[in-house]
């Protein structure tokens, strides 16, 4: 998601939004907003992320899925609304952080061969008294996906994307509107699709806004 819009874009570049033009503008506040979130969130194996491993079961059932089990509503993950999950993980562990899974948290299901289903959850996380029960939306999958057949090990980890405050998105903002800015110049000026310079003053300025950390 950009951190500007169409026209606040156009009249940074003082052009008129057309219906020609819009999605072009579009197009170079995506690709800024991109790099922006590209350079500055923190890597999944940047440090310590709370991880823990369950085991996958098929059954949808909005139900506990069983000590150390893990399951989805639906049979395609890509359809899936909802993650169920038993209090304790595949290793006898006692998990708690579900019961404080927020809107906007990111949860990644990741099999033995490295692929993942990765979800971003839509509400808050419910206490069923001994398993859980997260809203979500599948939101990103490596190709080829895992998967994900009864009783596979996962490993599950979580983020919490950091919450911007009111000076930190007025500074991701105009980061974006410079960054688009360059993207349309260079469609403009020089070859298609090549950015006029290299974001590295990014990084400076935006790169204590965008660090996730793991749910506690």
């Amino acid at each position: 998601m950009a951190y500007a819009t169409v026209d606040e874009l156009a009249a940074e570049l003082r052009v008129t939004v057309t219906a020609a033009n819009t999605s072009r503008l579009q197009s170079c506040l995506d690709a800024a907003a991109f790099e922006i979130n590209h350079r500055m969130d923190r890597p999944y194996d940047a440090g310590t992320v709370p991880s823990a491993s369950y085991l996958f079961a098929t059954a949808t059932a909005a139900a506990d899925p069983g000590p150390g089990y893990l399951r989805l509503d639906k049979n395609s993950p890509s359809a899936a609304q909802h993650i169920y999950v038993d209090s304790l993980d595949a290793d006898g562990n006692t998990q708690t952080g579900w019961a404080a899974a927020a809107a906007a948290d990111i949860i990644r299901l990741t099999d033995g061969t490295g692929a993942w289903e990765q979800f971003t959850a839509n509400g808050p996380g419910v206490d069923h008294v001994g398993w859980y029960e997260v809203p979500v939306d599948r939101t990103d999958v490596t190709s080829p996906p895992p998967g994900l057949a009864q009783g596979d090990r996962l490993t599950v980890a979580a983020f919490r994307p950091t919450v911007l405050r009111t000076e930190a998105l007025a500074l991701a903002k105009r980061d974006n509107l410079n960054r688009a800015s360059e993207w349309w110049k260079a469609n403009d000026f020089t070859t298609p699709g090549a950015p006029l310079t290299v974001p590295g003053g990014y990084h400076g300025t935006v790169l204590p806004l965008k660090q996730r950390w793991g749910i506690g």
